[in-house]
This record gives C-alpha cells, sequence and structure tokens, in this order.
C-alpha cells in the first residue's frame, strides 16, 4: 500500500495560495501608469522628466515636384522655426518650476492626406542631426531614421499614416547628448545644438504637383526639467495683483522676451549647426539673458 498523504507521489499537498498582485498599504498607485510607489517632494522634485505633445497641421507645396517641412524637436521652447516662439503645450507650467531643460527623445506620427488628382507620391518622415530644409527630397529615405510610404490620387489610396520614435543620442551618435551644456537650454530659449524632423512628399513621376498634400502632424517629447527654481510667485507679499497691474506685468514681460531674443540674435539660435556656433557664444548668451531682464 501507498503511503497517504505523501507530498512527494501527489498526496495531500497544497497548492501555494495566488498572489493578488496587489501591493501592502492598498491605494490608487497599485494599476494602471501610475503603478509604482509615489515619490514625495516639497512643491516639486529636483529632476522632472515629463512627455510633452506638439500638435499641428502642414500644408505642402504646389508647383514642385518636392516640398517638405521641418520642425526643431529638441527644443520644446520653439519646435516650429517658422513661426517663432510656439511653445509646446504644458511647456510654459512647467517652465515655472524649473530653469533648465533638456529633451532626451523624440516621437513623431504623420497623417497624410493627398488632394492630388492625377498622379501618385511619395511620403517620408525623416530625423535629422542637420537642418534638412523645406525641399528635403525622397534620397533622405536611404537614411536608417526614416520612414517612407505611397499614397495614389485623391479617388484612390488617398492617406498614409508614418510614426517613428527616437533618443536624441540615437539621431547624434552620441551619448553626450544626456550631459552636453549644447543640448540643454534655458526654459525662454532653445539649445545651441539642435536635431531636426522633415516631413514631406515628392511626386512618382518627377512632375510637379498640382494638388497639394495636407499634413497632420503630433510631435511626442521627452523633456528633462531641472534647476528648481526657488523665488515663487507663492512667496509675494501681494500674490493677487489688480488686472491693470497683471496687464502691466505681461506687457512688461513680452518686451523683455523680444529684447532677450533680438540680442542672443536668431542667427546663431535656434538655426546654426554646432560647428558655426563660437566659443564666446555662452557668455554672449549670459550677457543678453542679464540686460534683457534687469
Amino acid at each position: 500500500m501507498g503511503r497517504k498523504g505523501n507530498a512527494r507521489r501527489g498526496g495531500s499537498r497544497k497548492k501555494p495560495a495566488k498572489r493578488s498582485g496587489k501591493r501592502r498599504g492598498g491605494g490608487p498607485l497599485n494599476s494602471g501608469p501610475d503603478k509604482g510607489s509615489p515619490v514625495y517632494s516639497t512643491l516639486a522634485p529636483a529632476r522632472k522628466l515629463q512627455r510633452l505633445k506638439f500638435p499641428t497641421t502642414k500644408v505642402l507645396s504646389t508647383g514642385t515636384n518636392v516640398s517638405s517641412v521641418r520642425f526643431t524637436a529638441n527644443g520644446a521652447y520653439d519646435v516650429d522655426p517658422t513661426l517663432g516662439s510656439t511653445s509646446t503645450p504644458g511647456f510654459a507650467e512647467w517652465a515655472a518650476f524649473y530653469g533648465f531643460y533638456r529633451v532626451k527623445g523624440i516621437g513623431i506620427e504623420v497623417g497624410f492626406v493627398t488632394q492630388e488628382t492625377l498622379k501618385a507620391c511619395q511620403a517620408y518622415i525623416y530625423f535629422s542631426n542637420t537642418d534638412p530644409g523645406t525641399s528635403a527630397n525622397f534620397s533622405v529615405t536611404a537614411n536608417p531614421l526614416s520612414k517612407v510610404g505611397v499614397m495614389g490620387v485623391s479617388a484612390g489610396k488617398s492617406t498614409l499614416k508614418l510614426r517613428q520614435y527616437k533618443k536624441v543620442s540615437q539621431i547624434l551618435g552620441s551619448n553626450t547628448t544626456f550631459t552636453d551644456d549644447n543640448y540643454r537650454a534655458l526654459t525662454n530659449a532653445v539649445p545651441a545644438d539642435l536635431v531636426w524632423i522633415a516631413c514631406g512628399a515628392q511626386t512618382l513621376d518627377g512632375t510637379n504637383f498640382t494638388g497639394s498634400v495636407v499634413m497632420q502632424i503630433l510631435i511626442t517629447m521627452d523633456v528633462e526639467f531641472y534647476d528648481r527654481k526657488t523665488s515663487l510667485s507663492a512667496f509675494e507679499k501681494d500674490p493677487k495683483p489688480t488686472t491693470d497691474e497683471l496687464g502691466k506685468f505681461y506687457s512688461e514681460y513680452e518686451e523683455k522676451r523680444k529684447i532677450f531674443k533680438e540680442l542672443q540674435g536668431q542667427k546663431v539660435c535656434p538655426h546654426a549647426l554646432k560647428r558655426n556656433v563660437s566659443s564666446d557664444y555662452h557668455e554672449q548668451y549670459e550677457l543678453a539673458y542679464a540686460k534683457a531682464h534687469k
């Protein structure tokens, strides 16, 4: 006769209780995107990594066989260089707490719609460490940091969606983007060295577009904010100024901002390559900032 209750032969051995996966203490942080232990800090953490998104719509030029637009996606303060000061939604709110920022990762999702009735075209997105200009042609897709697709005429397959995500270090080819001062900036400026995203289209037969290509663009930026500010409005004697005082404050702020942008010179920032930035750029930058805010 076999042994009764022998654990080795199966007997009466009990199966271990199945864990529920819940952490001790309960609370709302045990599931969903906030899973994990919260980190508490007075007012704001010393360093904050925040994902921000910049949505926009662009229409490519007609009368040419190739057309593109580009964005300076590691300059979250001014993403679209053709407009100027196109701050990313949510950026100004975090900038109120921190003095510097650095973009570590960039993603883009583009929905293309062709209004061309006569010819098919190819559309593409492209990450670059140099300014691709507004006529980046199909040859850029030979670079591994690109995506490409084909659209027919407007009566056929007239839509296309392309998406991609890259770290800034992958675009540059160096991990110095995590530490180099050229890839960080004050929260009211853009970095001295920029990385770019191009979105464009080109006809397949080489003739000019007669109908436009419309793009719905969503740029995602993983932004690291740091240099926590100590002088905040909560410590002012009168935190509730009158309407007239607010109007005066904002008009003076915009004037100083305009002066600062003129003093630092847009020839260097945001459109210059690193090799074109003079050695005394940072010193001039600090002097311009001090002069505009005195």
